[in-house]
């Protein structure tokens, strides 16, 4: 018992000491917490700290870098005042030179004059001794005369006497010359009526030598057709009986896909009741979100024309932009895929173009143009802040301009919400709802995706029964062709007589505008080469209205640049070159026009390698005045592009380039043309002043390439020559004087017309073009006038000064490089006391310091 208690006891104080252990342990674990909480607040307050001494770091050093922003830009500044002030102080130098040279000519002039004043001196003592000799002979001479007097008077009467009968003659001949004359005129009719006949002959035998040589190369193109559609025929012929190996397995084919297509058919009814039941539960959410359902339905009602044509690769696309959160890179991914999308499909159409074969055409038919750009309209759907489109246009402007706007920033939006205000149109109040700056989250997204997906799949339900149907029947008939063809190969002699029809028939045909007619009526398959090829041009039309309708009005690089690297760029441009000139309209001008519009130098001279200036120089052919219009001003876009890349040089780097391809010449008669506008005119008249930068208008040794022609071989040729060749090769030097000479006087005409233009910016072009011209001599006589001088130095009292520091540097350039005529003009002209107030003239910008230094140097020449 005892033992019994002292366990009890022992216990009590174990349980005792137990309760004591925990105490202080839950005391220490609370004194650990309390100093470990303190210790965080402790590092909370030091983070903090750190951070505002960062962020006061950040200030500051965005401070510097503004500061040594401004410090490299006025170093730049300084930098670039000095280059200029060096390259004066280099021409000053050199007119030094030259007076130096000068006074030293003077010198040795003035000794060759005291030379010759020495010379002069010796022999005036030579001539006073001659002097006094003749003195003496002068007193023989005349006693002699006076002898003679008495001798004249006696042959005076004598001639009186012959001089009466003279005169009879003289009277005589007369009366016979004029009746000459009479006969002589009546010759000279005659003779000029021979030589008008002689004319009228010599020009209906040049017509004829025309037709003529017109006839003989018809003649060996079609020869050369001949040739080309026999090697067709056998190919023909061994497609035929590769076919009717092909049609076999076909068939076979045929059957395997009816029964893919019908288990795939079921696959979908499956689908189309699972997404009916998402639908309810979709429609019961949409009845609880009043205000912003009301809003997505009057969206999807005016976005379903554009949508009824997305394909299920492209709602899967719209659904997965959905759930992810980077949108920009997706718009990017289907910018670039639209690209290759468009590159792919132009080249498809110039390969079919090139290698036209009957059988390739089958499948031209189920090309859907829509699709190519369903990768760039799906990424409008997520559009924040959509614009609305003109009624007009088609579904295709309104996707292309939903996406522009999407790749905008936030900024730029609340700037479009106040210009959208203005308008009144009802149509556009659920966008102005929508851009009233409430966010959307994510689920009310996925509901009008969701809501969209349904409208488009009982659409397309629709549509696959339709297709069906269409194909049930299509299917019929193709078995039947399929069997027909089947027994059309096993006989071979009917494909014998058929290939024998056709070469016979063609052999036959006579050379002629008919005979093409005859041939295609014959041959069906021509016919269906001019179909197809038909179809390819409206296509290819369709995905230039594409690309210029992105392009317009946008200054995204990004999206020219992927242009670019898709290779659309070289594909638009081999269409404009081989597509006849004539199926060419202003949709495929355009697309190269608003490409160029917005770039920068970079991207210009980038068209210049890819050679656009070729395509821009046939361009300017056509009959069409707005195709005329976006080839020039495209054209010089790129002369501009590649001036602003080559200031420094004396010429212009396009101008041999241009010249080769006869360029020179095809804007030029641009200018004679009276079916274009005068602000196409205009450009082109700018466009050759800046070409000719440096150059005499109209003087260069460049000749064009000439194009090989199909025509007769060089023995023929040989043989062809006449003796009259160098005759018309020197007639065709003077027509290029001439011409030359023309194209002087009207285009530096043309140009000086438009310094007096209402509109600043050509008469700013048209004064910094005559700026160009002024650098060479040869252009002075045409430039200055007296008019001109002084139409010029009125326009230094103007305020815009780039107008003025281009008249100052036309001065310099005339007074520099001119001749002694035309400084003289200049100086006589121009108002000196205008010039002095442009140096004292007080000005912060960088261009007013220029025109200070210009005016300086200036008055020098003065």
């Amino acid at each position: 018992i005892t033992e019994k208690d002292k366990i009890e006891e022992s216990k009590k104080k174990l349980d005792e000491e137990f309760k004591n252990l925990k105490h202080k342990a839950s005391q220490e674990e609370e004194d650990k917490r309390k100093k470990a909480e303190d210790k965080a607040d402790k590092e909370e307050e030091k983070r903090k700290k750190l951070k505002k001494k960062k962020n006061e770091m950040e200030k500051e050093a965005d401070k510097d870098d503004k500061e040594k922003k401004k410090d490299d830009d006025e170093k730049h500044q300084l930098e670039e005042e000095l280059d200029y002030v060096k390259e004066q102080l280099k021409e000053e130098q050199q007119q030094r030179r030259k007076i130096e040279i000068d006074n030293e000519r003077e010198k040795d002039d003035k000794q060759k004059l005291e030379l010759l004043l020495e010379s002069i001196k010796e022999e005036k003592k030579k001539l006073t001794s001659d002097m006094k000799d003749e003195t003496e002979e002068k007193k023989k001479q005349q006693i002699y005369i006076q002898q003679l007097e008495k001798e004249n008077k006696q042959l005076k009467q004598e001639l009186e006497t012959k001089e009466q009968e003279l005169k009879k003659k003289i009277d005589e001949v007369r009366s016979d010359l004029e009746r000459d004359k009479i006969h002589q005129e009546k010759l000279n009719e005659h003779i000029l009526g021979d030589k008008m006949k002689l004319e009228d002959e010599k020009k209906n035998v040049d017509r004829q030598l025309i037709a003529l040589k017109e006839d003989f190369q018809n003649t060996l193109a079609e020869k050369q057709k001949d040739d080309i559609e026999k090697k067709q025929i056998k190919d023909t012929l061994k497609l035929l009986e590769q076919q009717s190996q092909q049609i076999i397995t076909e068939k076979d084919k045929i059957e395997e896909s009816k029964k893919k297509l019908d288990e795939e058919f079921k696959n979908l009814k499956h689908k189309a009741s699972q997404e009916e039941e998402k639908r309810k539960m979709f429609e019961e959410e949409a009845k609880l979100l009043k205000v912003e359902g009301s809003r997505i339905i009057l969206t999807a009602a005016k976005e379903c024309n554009a949508a009824e044509e997305l394909t299920n690769s492209a709602i899967s696309s719209i659904i997965e932009t959905a759930k992810s959160g980077d949108r920009e890179r997706k718009i990017a991914l289907g910018r670039s895929k639209m690209w290759k999308d468009l590159t792919h499909e132009l080249k498809r159409g110039l390969n079919l173009q090139i290698q036209p074969q009957p059988q390739e055409y089958q499948g031209i038919g189920s090309i859907n143009m829509n699709n190519l750009s369903n990768s760039y309209s799906d990424m409008s759907q997520f559009n924040s802040s959509p614009t609305s489109t003109p009624q007009s246009s088609p579904p295709i402007q309104s996707s292309l301009i939903q996406q522009q706007n999407s790749t905008s920033n936030s900024q730029s939006t609340n700037s479009t919400q106040q210009s959208n205000t203005s308008n009144t149109n009802t149509n556009q109040t659920p966008i102005q709802n929508a851009q009233s700056g409430i966010p959307r989250s994510r689920s009310d997204v996925r509901m009008e995706i969701m809501n969209k997906k349904n409208q488009l799949q009982n659409q397309k339900e629709e549509e696959q029964k339709e297709k069906e149907d269409a194909d049930s029947a299509q299917s019929k008939e193709k078995d039947e062709q399929i069997a027909d063809e089947k027994s059309d190969v096993l006989n071979d002699t009917l494909t014998k007589k058929k290939a024998k029809e056709t070469l016979t028939s063609k052999l036959n045909q006579k050379s002629g505008a008919q005979t093409d007619r005859v041939h295609v009526r014959e041959h069906p398959q021509r016919e269906e080469d001019l179909v197809m090829r038909q179809k390819i041009r409206r296509r290819a039309e369709k995905i230039f209205e594409i690309a210029w309708r992105v392009f317009e009005g946008n200054d995204d690089l990004e999206g020219r640049v992927q242009a670019e690297s898709s290779g659309f760029i070289d594909a638009m441009m081999y269409v404009l070159l081989l597509q006849p000139l004539d199926t060419l309209t202003q949709t495929h001008s355009r697309a190269i026009y608003f490409f160029g519009r917005k770039g920068n130098n970079e991207m210009y001279h980038f068209l210049f390698e890819k050679g656009a200036l070729n395509v821009l120089l046939r361009l300017c052919d056509h009959n069409d005045p707005a195709v005329v219009m976006d080839a020039v001003s495209t054209i010089d876009n790129i002369v501009i592009g590649g001036g602003n890349r080559a200031l420094s040089e004396q010429h212009h780097p396009y101008f041999a380039a241009v010249a080769h391809m006869n360029g020179i010449e095809k804007i030029f008669n641009l200018l004679k043309r009276h079916d274009l506008s005068k602000g196409v005119q205009d450009t082109a008249a700018l466009c050759l002043g800046k070409l000719f930068k440096g150059r005499e208008v109209g003087v260069y040794d460049i000749k064009p390439i000439k194009k090989p022609e199909s025509g007769p071989t060089e023995s023929e040729k040989s043989d062809q020559k006449s003796q009259n060749e160098a005759e018309s090769e020197k007639k065709g030097e003077i027509n290029q004087i001439e011409l030359r000479l023309q194209m002087k006087r009207e285009i530096v005409g043309y140009i000086k017309e438009l310094v007096d233009s209402t509109n600043e910016r050509t008469k700013d072009m048209a004064v910094s073009v005559i700026k160009v011209l002024c650098l060479n001599e040869g252009n002075h006589k045409e430039i200055v006038t007296k008019d001109f001088v002084i139409k010029m130095s009125n326009f230094l009292n103007q305020g815009n000064e780039r107008v003025v520091n281009n008249v100052l540097l036309i001065f310099l350039y005339l007074m520099q490089n001119g001749s002694q005529s035309t400084q003289a003009r200049v100086s006589q002209t121009v108002d000196v006391e205008k010039v002095k107030k442009l140096t004292t003239q007080q000005t912060n910008t960088q261009t007013g310091r220029v025109i200070a230094i210009n005016a300086k140097t200036l008055l020098e020449f003065f």
